[in-house]
């Protein structure tokens, strides 16, 4: 049996308070109007908290995008360096640099 999506779960909670309140007091037996209400908060704040969430989503990709250029223009721009490093530096001395290439 597949699981609930979360959204699922939003609904069908809405719904069973909903549906609950409107029974005020002929709710089913071992319910009480206090547990309705915990459920009805408990809604509310997941609601909440998702939206928080999906906020926090959107922020780590607008940063991993600004790290990916940032690392792409360092690659660039250590690449450019190490062929000058090869070019004008004895291979004896590439260690120096960081730079452990046999050629």
């Amino acid at each position: 049996m597949a699981t609930r999506t979360f959204a699922e779960y939003m609904n069908r909670v809405q719904l069973l308070v909903k549906g609950l309140e409107g029974r005020e007091e002929n709710l089913p037996a071992g319910i009480t109007k206090q547990q309705v209400a915990d459920l009805a908060k408990l809604n509310a704040k997941a609601g909440t908290e998702n939206a928080e969430q999906e906020k926090l989503k959107a922020l780590l990709k607008e940063k991993t995008a600004q790290l990916d250029a940032t690392t792409d223009e360092m690659i660039k721009t250590y690449t450019l360096l190490k062929k000058y490093i090869k070019l004008s530096v004895p291979q004896e001395l590439w260690r120096e640099f960081g730079i452990e290439d046999k050629k």
